[in-house]
């Protein structure tokens, strides 16, 4: 039988290994909270957000972290708490600085413009000793966010009540809605399944569905459907056949494709005051529109999970894009087949069942990335026709 070959590097390279590895570390949870288990919290002695990690903030941040992770080996509901402190004064002369090599001062701003460039300055720079303490290794719960919880009135037809409820950390994206879901257990709302909701600011008609993915402990039972920008609804969309338009643009900002069709709305689905807003900026002016109406029902603070960008800390936006897939299926079946005939075996023998399912369950790979460095798929589109095609070498002109 041949052995294995393989190349051990010269040199350790840690960015290679370590970067990759966190990353699992934080994409999996395990720097939650268990939800059992006797409370072990620290919060972390906030480091200036201007500031880089020096040798002593090193020193420190690692025995918080060999505390937090011996707590949370203990089996104790073990919390590390990341922070910064605003820093006021550090943070206003590094901008001041700024701002007197453009030849003018803060008083020539004034102080909402000057407020505007410090924010700009702590969004662009205030992550840096937060990204460090990272490539350390420190097991903070970085997804802990306070937010809110918006209750927001749908108008039904025919239901057994005029409005249903539903809570929302998100409400901007209820532009994007194409149903309103219950779990199909919950005794409470069986008489809304098969009615119709109104949609809030633009009166359009959605279905209200019965759904299994619904957990009815949630919020009110009620759960807006967004399947383009949201990986649960988009599973549910598929199940009822839902429409998928997008009310978001690449670039966060409040809008939709040109020409985009449901095949059900005419017209817009974004209001033309939201349209190019920012969506946290169009979060506030959707609530207040909401509250004019009569349709904001309450906001309650709202502890939950965010996920962020690990390299820039941005808030991911899930969003509906083309993109190129490799069929699976066809691979996988003689796969599975040589399995089952015995060829191959797996190790240890206990994992049998769940290659299988991952086998039967099969889903196309997605091998496009939005990066311009890297290797490139050769597809191309002419710009005239948009015609797309495959091409071993760049072409010179449309094949049609």
């Amino acid at each position: 039988m041949p052995q294995p070959t393989f190349e051990l590097a010269p040199q350790y390279r840690p960015r290679e290994v370590e970067a990759p590895l966190y990353a699992r570390w934080v994409e999996s949870g395990l720097f939650a909270p268990r939800a059992d288990g006797e409370p072990y919290v620290i919060v972390m002695p906030p480091p200036n957000i201007t500031a880089v990690l020096h040798t002593g903030q090193g020193l420190n941040n690692v025995i918080q972290d060999v505390l937090i992770r011996f707590e949370r080996m203990r089996g104790r509901a073990a919390l590390w708490l990341p922070g910064t402190d605003h820093a006021g004064i550090a943070t206003q002369n590094v901008v001041e600085r700024l701002v007197a090599k453009e030849g003018t001062t803060r008083f020539d701003l004034g102080r909402e413009k000057f407020i505007e460039r410090v924010w700009t300055f702590v969004r662009e720079n205030g992550t840096t000793i937060l990204e460090q303490l990272k490539v350390i290794g420190s097991s903070c719960d970085w997804s802990r966010t306070t937010g809110s919880l918006y209750y927001i009135r749908y108008p039904v037809e025919g239901g057994p009540a005029p409005f249903l409820t539903v809570a929302t950390t998100r409400p901007e994206t209820l532009l994007g809605d194409t149903a309103v879901a219950v779990s199909p257990k919950d005794k409470r709302h069986r008489g809304f399944v098969g009615k119709t909701a109104r949609l809030p600011l633009t009166n359009l008609a959605i279905p209200i569905v019965a759904d299994d993915a619904v957990d009815p402990k949630f919020g009110t039972g009620f759960v807006k459907v967004t399947p383009a920008h949201d990986p649960n609804d988009f599973e549910i969309g598929l199940r009822h056949g839902l429409a998928m338009p997008l009310v978001m643009t690449e670039d966060g900002r409040m809008g939709e494709p040109v020409g985009q069709s449901d095949g059900r709305t005419v017209g817009p689905r974004v209001p033309q005051e939201l349209q190019g807003v920012d969506r946290f900026e169009a979060r506030k002016k959707i609530v207040a529109m909401l509250k004019a109406q009569g349709l904001l029902e309450k906001v309650e603070p709202h502890q939950h999970a965010v996920r962020h960008c690990y390299r820039c800390g941005t808030v991911v936006e899930p969003r509906l894009s083309d993109q190129w897939f490799v069929k699976m299926k066809p691979l996988a079946e003689p796969v599975l087949a040589a399995y089952r005939d015995g060829r191959f075996t797996i190790v240890p023998e206990r994992w049998h069942a769940t290659f299988e399912h991952w086998m039967e369950n099969i889903r196309d790979w997605n091998i496009s990335r939005q990066l311009w460095w890297g290797h490139r798929i050769p597809v191309f589109t002419c710009t005239k026709c948009q015609h797309t095609w495959a091409d071993r070498k760049d072409p010179k002109a449309c094949p049609k």
